[in-house]
């Protein structure tokens, strides 16, 4: 017989072992082993108080910390800093900057623009409208909060590629 069995027997049941290092009041335990028996009480969780924390009880090994890639929501909206030598300055993302590009991949894939080494363009009729269709959502959620900047960058884009892609329908 085992002796997880023997006590299960001697004990009338079951054996409580706590095998926590340190008590109730944040004291290191003597011994790692003790035996709640049939006549002891013990305190609800909730009447417990708690331990006080003491660095010198749980020392935390230092390690150096890794770095921690920036999320959408932390990341700086404007560069900090001189650049590197050799780089060149950044400019902070904008809208203008979204909608310029959304209109270039537009004129990519309705082969406005020229390939390098005069090869013919690769037109994509459903990547073009599907780009148009997501500009017109910007324009229908951004309505009433735009610079009026953006907002004439934003009408003068749509509408031109809108003229594009009807007359690149027509003229297949």
């Amino acid at each position: 017989m085992s002796d997880r069995e023997q006590d299960r027997d001697s004990a009338g049941g079951f054996r409580v072992v706590d095998r926590r290092r340190f008590d109730a009041e944040g004291q290191e335990r003597e011994t790692t082993e003790s035996v709640v028996g049939k006549s002891e009480s013990v305190e609800p969780a909730a009447e417990r108080p708690l331990p006080a924390f003491t660095a010198a009880a749980a020392p935390v090994p230092q390690q150096p910390a890794a770095p921690v890639p920036e999320s959408p929501s932390t990341a700086r909206a404007v560069p900090q800093g001189e650049p590197f030598e050799g780089e060149s300055p950044v400019e902070a993302p904008s809208l203008g900057q979204l909608i310029l590009s959304l209109y270039t991949q537009t004129m990519l894939a309705l082969g406005e623009v020229p390939t390098p080494g005069g090869q013919p363009a690769t037109v994509d009729v459903d990547s073009a409208r599907y780009t148009i269709d997501l500009l017109g959502v910007l324009q229908l959620k951004t309505r009433g909060n735009l610079d009026p900047e953006e907002h004439q960058l934003l009408e003068n884009a749509l509408y031109d590629l809108r003229v594009r892609f009807v007359a690149h329908r027509h003229g297949e």
